[in-house]
């Protein structure tokens, strides 16, 4: 019974965050493919960010960085292909730098976890301050 409440609320939830979301991209006139990419994509990741965070700091590292790569997999394979499988996505060419930059910082993070086997400070730090530069740059 709280698996089937707790998917409920995800989905009220997911649905008012969603259409919040739609309506700021109009009343400020931005593209709803930012607000899609900016708002809402790190709208629906906090959840991540909070078990991340708690298993990090409960020294479970290697949890919160299965549910950071899991997430991001699901998100990118499963619910994008099952959304591109129903109704034809568009967006073209205007999306080819994200998707190379998502290529880019995917293969920094496999570097970084190869070569120490753990994430260390100052690596989390410089995606950290990569992920700032990448949103004030892409901001209107």
């Amino acid at each position: 019974m709280g698996l089937i409440l707790g998917l409920g609320l995800l989905l009220a939830g997911s649905e008012a965050l969603v259409r919040a979301g739609s309506r700021l991209a109009l009343l400020l006139g931005l593209p709803p493919l930012l607000v899609g990419m900016v708002l809402i994509g790190c709208g629906t990741s906090l959840p991540e960010l909070l078990v991340s965070v708690n298993a990090a700091r409960t020294g479970s590292g290697a949890l919160a960085l299965g549910n950071v790569i899991g997430s991001n997999l699901f998100n990118i394979l499963f619910i994008l292909g099952l959304t591109a499988s129903a109704i034809p996505l568009t967006g073209g060419s205007a999306l080819l730098p994200d998707v190379l930059q998502m290529i880019g910082f995917t293969a920094l993070l496999a570097l970084f976890v190869i070569t120490g086997m753990r994430l260390q400070r100052w690596e989390g730090t410089a995606l950290l301050l990569l992920y700032f530069v990448i949103q004030y740059f892409r901001a209107p």
